[in-house]
Parts: structure tokens; C-alpha cells; sequence
């Protein structure tokens, strides 16, 4: 119908520029995947009623190639953003399984890699600080405050939102007044933008270089000061 053809034009309009405005922001193609599945979803009804219509070899051939295209691009977009969707897939293994998450992540599916950072990462913390300790974390991870079951000595969750100096510094003076033991630096952290925060704090990671000694703990840098 045309109000069906019209809507369809809108979606794929606004797909056009929210994808025009996210070029170049890294990490911000997920976005786009709204209005593409619900185009791939409306073509695919189309291609699937010509390949049942059609009485032409050509014609059948033609939009059955086209349905696979859509539906390989699916799975592969799939498989890079959600890699845990084919275990979720598995109900019955998911109502009868017991799965092994570390403290506070609850009944999630995680990967074996993200289990084994999060364990060192809350045996690391666990071991070496009391529980009224705070502990900053250097990444944009506020999670991981939740995780490892500590305080933000700032009250920067988001340390990226410290966007002016004034900010910065008074970051800076709250790990310099609560004399913060260890800051922790996620290697695999994402990063907004493709920017990290070495480079968006630089007042804070000169303090750290200054300051703390750095080791490596799987996936991330331990900062401890120098000092105690």
C-alpha cells in the first residue's frame, strides 16, 4: 500500500542520516542496525512472495540469491555484536544449566575470557584492599565499580565527562585527597570515539606516571602508588 511505501521510505531516510552523522564515530555502526533489519525485514517478505510467484527460472533464481545475501549479512552482523545469541538459542540447556558467573554479574551469559578478567580482577582487589577502600577505575567502565564491590574515590563513574580542566582537576585532587591505593586501567576497554582517556585526562594520567608503579594483571594495568 502507499502508507505502507511511504513508511518504508521514512525509515530508510532516517537510516541514511543516522548513519551520515555516525560516520566516523567509532563503534557507532550498532545504531544503524534498527532501521536496516526492519528494511532487510519488509525486502525479505517481498523477495520470498516473487520466489513463490515467480514462474520464471530467472526470476527465482534472482530472489533467492537475494534472500540468502540478507539473511548471511544477518548472521554475520549477528555473530560480531551478540556472539552469545546461538546459546541463548538453546532454552531447554539454559532453564537446566548452572552457569558459573563470578560476584555480582548474576545469571548472565558472559565469555570465558570476560570470566577469567572479572575473577583475577575481584581476587586481585579482594586480597590486596579492605572493603571500605575506594578503588578508581581509569576506563569508562562504571560497572566495574559494582563488580569488584568498592567506591569511586571521585564522583566521576564516567571519567570522560570531565570534559573541561576545571573537572579534570577536581578528579585529580579527590584521588590526591583520599590518597587512592590502586587505579586500574582496562586495556580492552572500548574507547569513545576511538579516544582514549590517557588522552582526554591527561592531568590524571601524568599524575598516574608520576605517582603509582604499573604492572600488568590480564587485561589490565595495575597503578599502585608509590607511597602506600
Amino acid at each position: 500500500s502507499k502508507q505502507t511505501d511511504l513508511l518504508i521510505f521514512l525509515i530508510a531516510v532516517y537510516g541514511f542520516f543516522l548513519s551520515m552523522i555516525l560516520i566516523g564515530r567509532y563503534g557507532h555502526f550498532p545504531f544503524t542496525l534498527s532501521p536496516v533489519f526492519i528494511l532487510f525485514a519488509y525486502y525479505l517478505n517481498i523477495l520470498m512472495n516473487m520466489f513463490i510467484v515467480s514462474k520464471k527460472r530467472n526470476g527465482k533464481i534472482f530472489s533467492a540469491l537475494l534472500i540468502v545475501i540478507i539473511c548471511l549479512f544477518s548472521v554475520r552482523v549477528i555473530s560480531i555484536y551478540r556472539p552469545h545469541f546461538s546459546k541463548v538459542l538453546s532454552v531447554p540447556q539454559a532453564f537446566v544449566s548452572t552457569k558459573n558467573s563470578p560476584k555480582y554479574v548474576g545469571n548472565v551469559t558472559i565469555s570465558s575470557s570476560q570470566t577469567k578478567a572479572i575473577l583475577t580482577l575481584q581476587n586481585f582487589i579482594d586480597e590486596n584492599t579492605k572493603l571500605t577502600e575506594a578503588v578508581f577505575f581509569f576506563n569508562n567502565e562504571p560497572m566495574m565499580y559494582l563488580l569488584v564491590n568498592r567506591d569511586n574515590p571521585t564522583r566521576y563513574d564516567l571519567p570522560e565527562v570531565a570534559v573541561t580542566k576545571e573537572k579534570r582537576l577536581e578528579m585529580l585532587n579527590d584521588l590526591i585527597e583520599n590518597r587512592t591505593r590502586y587505579i586500574i586501567d582496562d586495556t580492552q576497554a572500548w574507547s569513545v570515539d576511538n579516544v582514549s582517556n590517557r588522552q582526554r585526562l591527561p592531568e590524571i594520567y601524568e599524575y598516574m606516571q608520576k605517582v603509582y608503579n604499573k604492572r600488568k594483571l590480564d587485561n589490565f594495568i595495575i597503578y599502585t602508588r608509590k607511597d602506600g
